[in-house]
């Protein structure tokens, strides 16, 4: 009978407590040999099954392999074993007894925390860092756990000796005091709470069964895959070897460059076969080892290592190989799950990876929200209020986003302050967006300046006023939560912010929060708790609540972590990133509590973690997946995914120097060459993108519509995936550079002559077209003819309120004090002048910011604050245009109105004259000419250069003007000094300037008339990009910066030959003078 009664010990006269055995694989067949034996007896007498066997391990994922494995071994159902993790049995011993076990691990932080703020010594070192207390988190639980008791006195002193012996500065030991201290604040109020340490459950167990053993029948008890193992979880099993006779296979696996010797990990077993009362030098079980045949693999950054290790497991299970006997395992799987989860979709591999969660889904997401937005309340990001917010959809969430940015709205209690009346239009109730949504063609029958019109997207008001009521309501929910209340307040508190101002009323989210909810308030006492202790314990209860599992629930390849890896066994093993700083991992020793203090205290704590220690741990955990499969592959990176070099591990480095070769295969990356990447399994977007980088055209077309099937989509599945693929195709006919291929085509702006009446080159052309033509054919073709405008940058960046938005803003107010007096529709050039007087100061003021909150409004720049950094902006420019036209106090201007049109005549190559149409900022009459002026806040030019620049196609407006009405035309460039600015003018009897404006506009309308609209993606005669190209608006939809294309334009240019109208038009234009500008 086992001790304490009820079942009989498995364990032979002679035998130890403690099994050695030399890898995973020996320890798990001398595990199966004796649970066969048992399952034998089983069968031979069912008396025996009335108590089971106990397999006890540390993970839930071992606890199904070795269920697997029992039942492959004995080739049947079997009856009468209990497999569990040492908290199952833990909890199963706790129900038993008829004790609820109680969750110190949720409320363990809060209390530590409480504690060291008490402290002074930490709260001077540590108050001023973001959750700087967290720091002693870890020593606390450390300490706890060892069982340190601050209320014995041998304890107390033994913390002083090892203080003394230490030797730390006065502050560093001040503060390690502090952190006993705290440790002991700590267990004492979770014993005042009838809760207890952490590690609790693990600890009452263990005095239960030492109170009476019989509360665990069981006929043996089986220890399998601890190497090692806290105070508490190793009194437990201290107890089920002193009290069920219970027998613990250790693996202390062998050197994977020497196997013929123990590995130097072997010492972090050690102490636990010390603990259950054996020698860790003991004889070592070998059976069923067998020497593992090593190799690596080493490829360029993440996703090729993951692929380089796929397209093995695809081979393996193409030989046949049990997708459950291969195992893929990392030190930290975190950084792998994406790449896993992406190639072995691509190559249909089945995998499992229990306990370990895959990229954070939406819901997650929601949920992580909820708790930022209960550690940050009225100062959480709008964005993020925005993602707990579950009663808007998709779309209205990204308007609403969209808008709060463009208001300025970046936190919740600004978004709580907004006064949708002042944003929103009277006419439309909505608010306009820095976004497009289309292009209305040209009205029919328009007059005037006609180009598409480009359709915002708005916001509407009801549910910009839907947004404000729910984050006032949030705001003041939070604003009003208690600084210090009983839990069960706080959790009112959070069921009615998730419900009522979220909008959390059913579904995932709601279900898991409440359960969450629900849990600690079964557990937790109604103790007092600040709001951010409150914060602390809901994050921690919901730490890894709503993220999507990284794989199946058991069935496939298992990809594991190392952690959750040991002693499982495998006919194929995959270890990722062993690099050097990953595994090993970097080991760091408690800033707080280090080590030369914690080494002394072993003498009386043996159980406290030495975190130098960690060395031996990774040697062990390395060792160990070395032994576990009869074939193990690691794989290592030469460089990162940004394209740093990376050192392989030194375990790798130790392979390389021992007893026997070590393979090594390079990994090619996914866009390889063919000869490279040969037998490769491939989808077909992946064949698809190496065939276009190296292979022949016609393949890549026929793999280019496998491609767009395979990777077709709900939007898409109306599209003929064929059709799609010879699209794309004649895209790459058309852009691809190569030898003999001088002809342009579309994308180089040749879109032909006008054909349809509804072409908007059929509108009148102006001057300001033609100067913008001269400047850069395929810009204006993009911005007036296709109504492309920039990205909007308003979740990026402040909104542009540069020189265009400013100088739109200046020339609407001298607009509008003209037509104060001159309504435009009632002015034409021959017209009489009339006195326009300069308004008076209050007047002038209220214009200026009626003019700039129009702009903002109307173009969604921004929220209307930004209105008055336009008037700044504004003011002093529109001053200057005073002193030019109305040059004192109370001064008028001989004025015939604003916003004039006029037109003039200009032949073109080879056609009929076609009319350039103008529209003057102001025009003046002087004596019996006119003056047409119009205003510039850029850069000034000189008189001198006005020549030159009508020639190059510049400048061309006020030439416009004096050619068009035989008066004079000015620029006025207006500047915000004292000077006020300057004027150059253009006269109608300048027959110089008239032969190069003839020159330069006709050259223009020419190529506007054969559709020549190329890139300027170079200077004439220079290999060199424009560097107008830097700063263009539309650089996005241009082929700037493709090497190709500057160098095909390049060819077509110096060869000169212009094969039809519209290329002899481009080449003329091309060489216009203005090109060198």
């Amino acid at each position: 009978m086992g001790p304490g009664g009820g079942g009989v010990n498995d364990r032979s006269p002679g035998e130890g407590p403690v099994l050695l055995a030399a890898g995973p694989r020996a320890a798990e067949e001398a595990l199966l040999g004796h649970l066969a034996a048992l399952e034998r007896a089983g069968v031979s007498d069912p008396a025996c099954l009335a108590e089971p066997v106990r397999v006890v391990v540390p993970s839930a994922s071992l606890r199904e392999h070795v269920a697997v494995r029992l039942v492959a071994r004995v080739g049947r159902p079997v009856l009468g074993f209990e497999i569990q993790t040492l908290h199952g049995l833990a909890l199963e011993l706790l129900d038993r007894a008829g004790e609820t076990p109680l969750r110190a691990d949720v409320l363990f932080p809060v209390l530590v925390r409480r504690a060291a703020r008490g402290q002074p010594e930490l709260r001077s070192a540590l108050d001023a860092l973001e959750d700087g207390y967290g720091a002693v988190v870890a020593a606390v639980a450390d300490l706890s756990d060892a069982g340190f008791d601050a209320s014995l006195p041998v304890h107390v002193e033994a913390l002083d000796e090892a203080l003394a012996e230490a030797g730390l500065p006065a502050a560093a030991h001040a503060r390690a005091r502090a952190v006993a201290a705290a440790a002991a604040t700590t267990v004492g109020t979770l014993n005042e709470l009838g809760i207890g340490r952490p590690g609790v459950r693990l600890a009452r167990a263990a005095a239960l069964l030492e109170e009476q053993p019989a509360r665990l029948p069981s006929r043996a008890v089986w220890i399998h895959g601890f190497a090692d193992a806290t105070g508490t979880a190793s009194d437990l099993l201290a107890a089920l070897v002193r009290h069920r006779g219970a027998r613990a296979i250790i693996d202390l696996p062998p050197d994977p460059a020497r196997p013929t010797r123990r590995d130097l990990g072997a010492a972090f077993a050690g102490r636990l076969v010390a603990r259950l009362g054996a020698s860790p030098t003991g004889p070592l079980h070998e059976e069923g080892r067998g020497r593992p045949v090593l190799r690596t693999l080493r490829a360029a950054g993440t996703d090729a290592e993951v692929r380089g290790v796929a397209d093995r497991i695809h081979e393996l299970l193409e030989a046949g190989v049990v997708p459950e006997e291969i195992g893929v395992v990392a030190r930290q799987l975190g950084s792998y799950a994406v790449a896993v989860r992406t190639h072995f979709a691509r190559l249909g591999i089945p995998f499992s990876s229990r306990g370990q969660l895959g990229p954070a889904d939406a819901r997650a997401r929601r949920i992580h929200a909820l708790l930022d937005l209960l550690s940050s309340r009225e100062s959480t990001p709008s964005d993020r209020w925005l993602d707990a917010v579950l009663r808007f959809s998709p779309g209205a969430r990204a308007d609403l986003r969209l808008g709060l940015h463009t208001i300025g709205a970046a936190r919740l209690a600004q978004v709580a302050a907004i006064d949708p009346a002042l944003h929103l239009s009277g006419d439309f109730d909505s608010f306009p967006l820095p976004a497009r949504i289309g292009i209305s063609a040209a009205r029919e029958g328009a007059q005037g300046d006609v180009k598409p019109r480009v359709r915002r997207c708005q916001l509407k008001g009801r549910l910009l006023r839907a947004g404000v009521a729910r984050a006032v309501r949030a705001s003041d929910r939070l604003a009003a939560w208690p600084a210090q209340a009983p839990l069960r307040r706080h959790l009112e508190q959070l069921r009615d912010l998730a419900q009522r101002d979220l909008g959390w009323l059913h579904g995932f989210e709601f279900d898991t929060l409440e359960a969450a909810l629900a849990g600690l308030e079964a557990q937790l006492p109604d103790l007092e708790l600040s709001s951010d202790e409150f914060s602390l314990l809901v994050r921690t209860a919901l730490r890894d609540a709503g993220g999507a599992p990284l794989g199946g629930a058991g069935a496939g390849v298992r990809v594991l972590s190392v952690v959750e890896a040991r002693a499982h066994t495998f006919e194929q093993l995959f270890v990722l990133g062993v690099n050097r700083d990953a595994f090993p991992r970097p080991v760091l020793e408690d800033p707080l509590l280090p080590d030369a203090v914690r080494r002394p205290l072993e003498v009386l704590l043996p159980e406290i973690p030495v975190k130098g220690r960690g060395h031996e741990e990774e040697h062990y955990l390395f060792a160990q997946l070395a032994a576990a499969a009869p074939q193990v592959t690691l794989a290592w990176q030469v460089a990162d995914d940004e394209g740093n070099a990376r050192a392989a591990s030194p375990f790798v480095e130790r392979l390389r120097g021992g007893d026997f070769d070590v393979p090594c295969d390079d990994v090619p990356g996914l866009q390889a060459p063919p000869e490279r990447s040969a037998g490769r399994p491939r989808t077909a977007w992946e064949a698809a993108i190496a065939e276009g980088l190296f292979g022949a055209r016609v393949r890549f077309a026929e793999l280019l519509a496998l491609a767009a099937e395979e990777r077709s989509s709900p939007e898409t599945s109306g599209v003929d995936p064929a059709v799609l693929a010879a699209g794309r195709m004649a895209v790459v006919e058309e852009l691809e550079d190569r030898p003999g291929l001088e002809v342009l085509g579309p994308y180089f702006g040749f879109v032909g002559p006008q054909r349809l009446a509804a072409d908007l080159r059929a509108n009148p052309v102006y001057v300001t077209h033609v100067e913008r033509m001269a400047r850069c054919p395929w810009q204006l073709f993009v911005r007036r003819f296709l109504g492309i405008e920039p990205p909007p940058t308003a979740l990026g960046m402040v909104p542009d309120l540069g020189a265009l938005v400013v100088g739109d803003v200046v020339h609407a107010v001298l607009q509008a004090i003209v037509e104060q007096v001159l309504p435009r529709e009632t002015r034409t050039l021959e017209a009489s002048a009339e006195a326009v007087p300069w308004p008076e100061p209050e007047v002038f003021e209220a214009l200026l910011h009626r003019v700039a909150a129009d702009r903002v409004q109307r173009e969604g720049l921004g929220p209307p604050s930004f209105a008055r950094v336009l008037v700044e902006k504004a003011r002093p420019l529109v001053l200057a245009a005073r002193q030019h036209g109305w040059p004192g106090p109370g001064a008028e201007t001989s004025c015939v109105g604003a916003e004039l049109e006029g037109a003039v005549d200009v032949s073109t190559l080879g056609a009929a004259p076609r009319r350039v149409h103008f529209k003057a900022d102001r025009v003046d009459r002087s004596g019996a000419g006119l003056w047409l002026v119009d205003y510039k806040t850029g850069k000034a030019k000189t008189q001198k250069s006005l020549l030159k620049n009508v020639a190059r196609g510049e400048a061309l407006q006020a030439a416009a003007y004096a050619f068009g009405t035989g008066g004079e035309g000015r620029y006025l460039y207006l500047a915000g000094d004292a000077g006020g600015g300057s004027a150059v003018s253009a006269e109608a009897c300048d027959a110089e300037l008239r032969a190069a404006f003839e020159v330069s506009v006709g050259t223009v309308l020419a190529a506007l008339g054969t559709g020549s609209f190329f890139p300027r993606l170079m200077e004439p005669g220079k290999d060199v990009s424009s560097g107008r190209c830097e700063y263009c608006e539309v650089r996005e939809a241009c082929l700037q910066g493709d090497g190709g294309a500057r160098a095909r334009l390049g060819r077509w240019s110096e060869a000169g030959v212009a094969r039809h109208a519209a290329e002899a038009a481009a080449l003329a234009l091309w060489r216009l003078p203005g090109a060198s500008g």
